[in-house]
């Protein structure tokens, strides 16, 4: 009995080491194995096995050619939509900027027109006072001549008649002189 269990003891312990043994030696085969790494994984299925380049001697798998055209014009077609998208944010952005000096210029054209009628109507102020000041002046002047001339007239008919009425008096004397002489 003891031989038996001391037997099946071994057994057990010859087992376990065999197994431990044997997970060493598959790990230790695993790591000399070229690992094929793929960086894209394509839908076609196709795999190439180019030879190995680098010391890590890992292998690269290269995309046939209209893996790599597919992609490419994917990739133009991402950097067209985006050329167009900033395209269209730039005009947008122009057309926001036209629009504002657009309003920026009518609101100065505004403003100069309003200053322009200001200025027109004190122009036309400044000119009505002007000429209501010189018909002021004219009508003066007229009426300051009008009243020298009838001043005039008044004291020229004045020593006229003085004249006349001296005349008259000294005919009428005269002729009474003579009536009297």
């Amino acid at each position: 009995m003891r031989f038996i269990g001391f037997f099946i003891k071994c057994q057990l312990i010859f087992v376990f080491y065999f197994i431990f043994l044997n997970y060493q030696s598959t790990t230790a085969q695993e790591s000399k194995v070229n690992k094929i790494i793929i960086d894209d994984n394509f839908g076609n299925g196709r795999l190439l096995s180019p030879p190995t380049e680098n010391k890590e001697k890992k292998i690269k798998l290269i995309p046939p050619k209209s893996v790599l055209e597919k992609n490419k014009r994917k990739l133009d077609d991402i950097r067209k939509v985006k050329e167009n998208e900033e395209k269209d944010t730039k005009i947008k952005q122009e057309a926001e900027i036209l629009i504002k000096q657009k309003e920026l210029e009518a609101k100065r054209k505004v403003e100069e027109e309003r200053k322009q009628k200001k200025l027109e109507a004190k122009r036309k102020a400044e000119e009505k006072r002007k000429q209501q000041e010189l018909e002021a002046k004219r009508k003066a002047e007229e009426e300051r001549k009008k009243q020298e001339l009838e001043a005039k007239r008044k004291a020229e008919e004045e020593r006229k008649q003085k004249e006349l009425e001296a005349k008259r008096k000294a005919e009428e004397e005269r002729k009474q002189k003579e009536l009297e002489a």
